[in-house]
């Protein structure tokens, strides 16, 4: 079965993404993979590098970036209501279309100029403006949705699925698994799975891959701990067996799908995608 990464964070996710471009599309190429997305945090840095040397490659390229979601005003340089769940959430952003494309360079250049208050924020007003011609994925841990599971808060949870999904139309919204070893990533799957149930929509698996391979885990750590201000012994990751955040392959990918799909009763028809079912245009 193909399938394609959709959520890769290059070295233009800075101080935490360690994959270079022409080296992940080496890896890309040398895994027999044909397309590949790049999700860098609230930017696109690296979109005009990326396509090009993906096309000479004759990898199809997949533009898009993992945004910073206000929770309020863009324009507000303040702490966010008590009800929020964090500062900011993340949202997976995807073109399909030439036309999305262009909606991506709006939503970073947005950030940048309007809501950058510690990161690029964007907000539900400029999303519900410029949603035409892309593909939104909930997100890792840090994605809204999974921001209110994490807290018991299904309900709260339900209505930002309901209310995504709304704004990126059918098909246009995908709940978004992982699984890197933490513990919070169960609670998670079981919540996205029970929203896929009673919403319909439909499930993508992915791997928050931020460098290429095993061995590139201590180096990556290092990087993180450069920009976090932490000691390597405080780190999140710690080289190990799991390698939670390398580009992981298909074999990989594949049993990591078969497992998530476990959570869904088999009398359900809720879609799953091993990371391969978002087509673009």
């Amino acid at each position: 079965m193909a399938f394609v990464h959709l959520h890769t964070h290059s070295e233009y996710s800075l101080l935490d993404g360690a994959n270079r471009i022409p080296e992940l599309l080496d890896r890309v190429q040398a895994l027999g993979m044909d397309s590949l997305a790049i999700t860098d945090h609230g930017n696109l840095h690296g979109a005009w590098q990326f396509y090009a040397e993906a096309r000479a490659r004759k990898i199809r390229a997949i533009l898009g970036f993992e945004a910073y979601l206000a929770f309020g005003d863009r324009h507000k340089r303040e702490r966010p209501p008590p009800e929020a769940p964090g500062p900011y959430s993340h949202l997976v952003l995807l073109a399909r279309s030439r036309t999305g494309y262009e909606h991506l360079v709006k939503l970073s250049s947005i950030g940048f100029l309007e809501g950058f208050y510690r990161r690029p924020r964007i907000d539900r007003e400029v999303l519900e403006r410029y949603s035409g011609g892309l593909i939104g994925l909930a997100a890792c841990l840090s994605g809204e949705i999974a921001l209110y599971l994490r807290q018991g808060n299904y309900e709260a949870a339900k209505a930002s699925a309901q209310y995504f999904a709304g704004v990126f139309g059918p098909d246009g919204f995908w709940l978004e698994v992982q699984d890197h070893g933490l513990a919070d990533e169960k609670t998670v799957t079981a919540g996205m799975f029970r929203l896929a149930q009673e919403l319909g929509l439909p499930v993508v698996t992915t791997n928050d891959a931020h460098y290429l391979r095993k061995e590139d885990a201590e180096a990556h750590d290092v990087l993180l701990a450069i920009g976090t201000g932490k000691l390597l012994s405080g780190m999140l990751y710690q080289v190990g067996a799991l390698d939670p955040v390398a580009f992981s392959t298909a074999p990989i990918l594949l049993a990591a799908a078969t497992l998530v799909a476990t959570w869904l009763p088999a009398r359900r028809a809720t879609r799953i995608s091993p990371m391969a079912a978002l087509r673009t245009e």
